[in-house]
This record gives structure tokens, sequence and C-alpha cells, in this order.
């Protein structure tokens, strides 16, 4: 076959024998030691990028100890920021480290000194453990707080505790002051010790008090002294004491790993200079050589190559940029070779490329806007559907109630009206007061089941306006005993209010003020006569938990399963024959839970009935 100079193709050909032949003559003596010279060059810099790497971390951690670990928001927040730097740092120094110890071929090297892949493996050893332990001095100084938080702020209110109930029995107690704003120290840890094993003997010896609050008393200090036993012991552990402990620890881990990055890189330095010396001495003419001749190859392969190979690519770039749109920026190439060729074919297919996304991009217009006005209508009918469905269920439900709730104290209020309308003059003035109350009771029922009832069919639908605020929960509960104490008291019923002062909750006053009255009044409608009720408030993961608890009929599994569901509506008479609506449970379910809270119920027949209320706390 006979080649002909002008093609592409020959020109490659013979530019890569002359390239392939010097290059066989020079990398048959030299690729074991450069492929040896690489490896240590990257090992090297990735070292020394590592401990770079190192000194940041380090000086971050100063910086923490420095002014984080007096800081007493770190202690609060339990977080800081040059812990999550350090962190984060100290990760991206162990994925290098463990690349490195990745890399092809690094189990073959070695310096004078070790095998680099024990050294590296030592060093990530080290830095393991040393990201360990300063975890572990974190979380210790976490434990040991702050004045208001941890153990020292456990201390503090202990300390406060025995100031205010026994400073006039026991003024000694005084000798535990902890201070307010600064952390105690070990020496200050010691002092208080000594005191407060004064405190504990001289209160043995000589007890002033009951023996009830004596002994309380004692096991105040004896947790007061516990508390300070643990902060000492963390004290110590930490090294605050003649530097010793983990901080020493800590310092050590960072300066061995340190001195062992030094050692490596220094190390792998020598290794390379080696190699590179005695590859210089023996390559240095061959290199000039290559140096010229790659020159001259060079200027003449890219002439011939190059040039046209960089219009087509700017081309490419081009209609790619302008997303083959506007129009088409032909390329002029009248050459014999490939790349002609290739031009000439290139033309026709971008031309081709124009077209059919020109008619895709027609089509694609056409159906976006079919999908969007099918999506709309699709949306219209769905939220259609749901909040037909939903006014269905309030209908139903309505219709269910009216025409067996209502009826009742409409029938009664028609009976009495026909008696009177008739009879009027047969009664005497006591009878119609008692027709009078009567009628008075049925209308209340009548409008507090009405009342009720809106209140539900506002909350289905979604009408009923909701205003969150911040509310002081003794006071809205003391305001609803208030309102029904004359209807407790008829019933010879006592209230124990065990809500804590200074419990706040965020939720709608409305609502609230509707929970508390219809629990309350629930309470005192199916307790028994001459028994008690409690209300009791307790905190629990960020929710004030409220118990209402009464000693009456309580409620059966059977009835205790449907309470909640509208369609069933349970209305159950009170111990005394009183009416309600129904409603008054499930609507308060339906108010706790769209304040962000919950409502669950306890109850046995014969004993009573728990109701736990969880409402968000208000910070």
């Amino acid at each position: 076959m006979q080649l002909k100079f002008h093609s592409l193709r020959t020109r490659f050909l013979v530019t890569f024998l002359l390239f392939t032949t010097l290059t066989i003559i020079v990398a048959g003596i030299s690729l074991s030691f450069y492929h040896q010279t690489s490896q240590l060059a990257t090992i090297t810099s990735e070292i020394e990028g590592s401990q770079m790497q190192a000194f940041r971390i380090l000086k971050i951690e100063h910086d923490f100890f420095d002014y984080e670990a007096t800081n007493p928001e770190f202690y609060q927040k339990k977080s800081s920021d040059f812990l999550d730097r350090h962190h984060n740092l100290l990760s991206l120094l162990k994925k290098q480290l463990y690349k490195l110890l990745e890399t092809n071929g690094i189990h073959g090297i070695k310096t004078k000194r070790n095998n680099v892949k024990e050294d590296i493996k030592h060093i990530i050893q080290q830095v393991e453990t040393y990201e360990k332990t300063l975890k572990d001095i974190s979380q210790k100084m976490l434990k040991r707080g702050w004045t208001n938080s941890g153990l020292e702020g456990e201390l503090v209110e202990k300390y406060h505790l025995l100031e205010k109930k026994y400073e006039n029995s026991y003024p000694e107690v005084k000798n535990l002051y902890v201070g307010e704003t600064a952390k105690l120290k070990i020496e200050d840890c010691y002092d208080l010790a000594k005191r407060l094993q004064s405190v504990m003997e001289e209160a043995k010896l000589f007890p002033r008090l009951a023996e009830k609050e004596h002994i309380e008393l004692l096991k105040i200090l004896v947790e007061y002294e516990s508390i300070l036993s643990q902060i000492i012991q963390i004290e110590e552990l930490l090294g605050t004491k003649e530097n010793k402990g983990l901080r020493e620890k800590l310092k050590n881990y960072s300066e061995a790993t340190i001195d062992l990055m030094e050692q490596l890189v220094r190390a792998v330095n020598e290794e390379v200079i080696a190699i590179e010396k005695y590859l210089f001495n023996l390559f240095g003419s061959i290199i000039v050589g290559m140096i010229l001749l790659g020159i001259f190859l060079s200027y003449w392969v890219a002439n011939i190559m190059t040039r046209p190979i960089e219009v087509l690519s700017d081309t490419i770039r081009t209609s790619i940029d302008r997303k083959f749109s506007g129009e088409v920026s032909l390329i002029v190439n009248n050459s014999k070779d490939e790349v002609g060729k290739l031009t000439r074919d290139f033309n026709v297919m971008l031309k081709e490329i124009h077209h059919r996304i020109s008619e895709i991009r027609v089509n694609n217009a056409k159906l976006e806007n079919q999908n969007t006005e099918l999506n709309q209508i699709n949306n219209q009918l769905t939220e259609s559907e749901k909040y037909l469905t939903k006014l269905n269920k309030v209908r139903d439900t309505f219709f269910s109630i009216i025409s067996h709730d209502l009826r009742a104290p409409l029938n009664t209020l028609n009976g009495f009206l026909g008696i009177l309308k008739i009879q009027a003059d047969a009664f005497s003035p006591d009878e119609l007061k008692n027709f009078a109350d009567d009628m008075e009771k049925s209308i209340a029922r009548l409008h507090n089941l009405l009342e009720n009832l809106l209140q539900w069919s506002l909350s289905q639908t979604g009408d009923i306006e909701f205003k969150p605020q911040k509310i002081k929960l003794n006071e809205i509960i003391q305001n609803n005993i208030d309102l029904y104490l004359q209807t407790a008291k008829n019933k010879e019923i006592n209230f124990m209010d065990n809500v804590k002062e200074n419990v706040w909750i965020y939720a709608d006053n409305n609502m609230a003020d509707f929970i508390f009255r219809n629990l309350i009044s629930n309470a005192i409608k199916f307790s028994n006569t001459n028994s008690n009720i409690e209300l009791i408030s307790t905190s629990e993961n960020g929710y004030a938990k409220i118990t209402v608890q009464d000693h009456g009929v309580g409620m059966s599994k059977e009835h205790l399963d449907k309470v909640f569901e509208p369609e069933q509506h349970i209305s159950t008479p009170g111990t005394q024959a009183e009416k309600g609506t129904g409603f008054g449970l499930l609507l308060c379910k339906n108010f706790v839970e769209k304040n962000g809270g919950k409502i669950e119920i306890e109850s046995k027949v014969n004993e009573g009935t728990k109701i736990h209320i969880f409402l968000p706390k208000s910070l």
C-alpha cells in the first residue's frame, strides 16, 4: 500500500515512530527511578500539606481553650464554632492521610529510616488518638459546665436552695457560696469541699431543726457533696492542676504527630534528592537533545494538525453556547486530509442538528403549554373534591346532631310552653319558678350545644381564627376554676390546684380558655359528690403537661375508643344527671392539635378519669 505524505495519518505515523524510538531508549533506563521519584515527590507534597493542616488544627485547638473554654455560652449551647472547625479540619486531615495510604505502590517505598507506609499508619494512629482525646475533653468540660449549666449549675442551684431554706437555722451554709459568674477553679473546689465537710459535721452533731427538716437538709448536703466530688474528679481528669491529665496527653499527641510528619518529610526529601542527583548526572545530555528535537517536532506537528482542529473545536463550542440556535456557522476547509473530510461532514451534521433542534423546540413549547393547562385543571379538580368531601362530612355531622341532640331540649321547651299556655293559672309561683328553672337549663344546654357545634364546624372547615401568643398557665387555669367554683361547691367538690407558677405556654388564648373550661366543666359533671378534682402541671420535652383528674364515674374502654370520633357523637349524663353536648372533648382535641400539642385520656369505670394535655412551652 502506497502512503501519501499529505495524508494526516502518514504524517502522524512518521512523527509517532520517531518519538517512540527516542522514548524507548530513555524509558528503559529511567522508568524505575522516575516512578519512585514521582511517588516520593507526591508523598512529600501530601505530607507537607497535611503538616500545614495539622498546624491550623493546633491553632484552632489553642483558640478553643483560650477563648471558648471560658465562655459561658459554650456550656449553654453545648456547641462551639471552634470545635466544629477543628472537627472539619481534622476529618480533612485524616482523609488526606488515608488517601495517601492508598497510593499505588506505596507499600514498596522505603527510606533509610523506615517503610513509608508504616510511618503514615503511625501518623494516622496518633491523629485518631488526638481526636478521641479532644472529644473526651470537650465532653467532660460540658458535663462540668458553668454557673448556670452542667454540674456547676446544679451546684449553684443546690446552694440557693440551702440559702433559701436554711440560712436562718444554719447560717454556716453561707460558707458554701460558689459564685454567680466565675467558673470554679480546682483550688476553689478543694477549699469548698473542706467548708462543706465543716457544715455537714455541724449539722450532724448539732441538729437545729425538726427531724423531717433535718433529714431533708442532710440529704441536700449529701447531694451537694456528690456534685462537688464529680466536679473535682473531672477537673483532675482534665489536668488543670500541675499540667497533668488529658490536656497534657493532648499536647503530647499533637507534638508527636508533628514530629512524625517532620521526620517523614525529611527522610523522603533526602531519598528524593539522592535519586534526582543520580538521574541528573546520567541523563543530562539526553534531556538537552530531547528538548531541542521536541521543540522542532512539536512546532511542525502542531502547525499541521492542531490549526484545523482548533477551528473545528471553536465552532463546536460556539454552537453549544448558542444552544444550536441562530445562524449556522460553517467551517471552510478545502484540504484533502482526514481533517478536511471531517470538517465537511461536520458542516452537514451541524445543519441537520440545527434543523432537528428547531423542530424539537417548537413541539416542546406546545407540550409545555398543554401540560400547564392540564396541571391547572387537575389542581382545581383535586382541591374542589377535597373541600366538597370535607363540607359533606361537616354537613352529615350537623344533621346527625340537629336530629338527635337539639330535639330533646326543644321538645322540653315546647312541652313547658304548652302546659303554661293551657293551665298557667293552675300553678303556684313556686311551681312557675321551677318551670322557669327547668326551661333556663334547657335553653342553656341548647346554647352550649350550638356554641360547641359552631366552634367545631369552624375548626373542621379551617375558618376559625388562630392567633398563638405567650400565656401564663396558672392564671388561665385559675380563671376557669373561679368560673365553676360555685357549681363545684353545690356538689361539695374541692379543687386541688398544683399547677406551677411561672410556667408559660405558647397557644391561642381563646382556644386554650375553651380547652380548660371544658375539661374543668366535664370533671365537675362526672365527679362524685364530696370528692376532689386535681390539676397538676409538669414539663416534658419542651411541652407543658397539664393533668385534670376527677374521681367519678369514669369511662369504659368502648366509650374511650369512640370519644374522639365525631360520627359517633356520644353524650353521657353526669353524676347528678347533668346533660352535655357530646362535643367538648372532640373540640378540645382539635384545638390542642391546632396549637401543636396532643391529648391523652386514662379512665376506669367507677374510679375516675385523667386527661393529659400537652401544649408547647413558651421560651
